[in-house]
């Protein structure tokens, strides 16, 4: 994000994304639009949690994310 800051001198990063998974953001943002919680559910309500209960939290998370929209999505 450090070098989108530095192109636009602006944080406002749900402007600049119209939907993405940044867990730790607003729920209500665009910024959680696509993520997911614990899954199809999200039992407990975790959607967008900055923890291993969001699915596309941290590094495995990313790749999870990654792996829906590359190989399991048909274009």
């Amino acid at each position: 994000m450090g070098l989108i800051h530095k192109a636009t001198n602006d944080c406002e990063f749900s402007s600049f994304f119209s939907e993405s998974c940044a867990p730790g953001a607003d729920e209500g943002s665009s910024l959680c639009k696509l993520c997911v919680g614990k899954g199809k559910d999200n039992v407990g309500g975790v959607k967008c949690r900055a923890s291993t209960e969001e699915l596309y939290y941290g590094n495995s998370g990313a790749f999870r994310a990654w792996w829906r929209v590359v190989v399991m999505l048909p274009l």
